[in-house]
């Protein structure tokens, strides 16, 4: 079997940083699947996001985020309330580049 790359994201230029390709908020995973935030959060930067940033909202997966990608920003909500995740994305700054 012969495969071949396609080259499907753009080449970052040199003075780029992280703030110039986009925000992505992540909300994912759970104590009983803390799996599925390392999962997204990789797809994620696969993906080409630039910056990235994953809502604590249980220890465990937030660990296992941070410590697979430490450049990811922890955004620790204390006062967080049940809502939707439409109302959270909301309330999330969106940066589309």
């Amino acid at each position: 079997m012969i495969t071949r790359r396609i080259k499907v994201l753009n080449e970052r230029s040199l003075d780029a940083h992280k703030y110039s390709h986009g925000t992505v908020a992540v909300i994912a995973g759970s104590d009983q699947y803390p799996g599925a935030a390392v999962l997204t959060v990789g797809g994620a930067r696969r993906g080409g996001a630039g910056s990235i940033q994953y809502l604590d909202l249980n220890e465990r997966p937030t660990d296992l985020v941070l410590q697979t990608y430490p450049d990811v920003i922890k955004r620790a909500e204390k006062n967080y309330r049940p809502m939707t995740a439409l109302d959270l994305l909301n309330e999330l700054p969106t940066v589309i580049s």
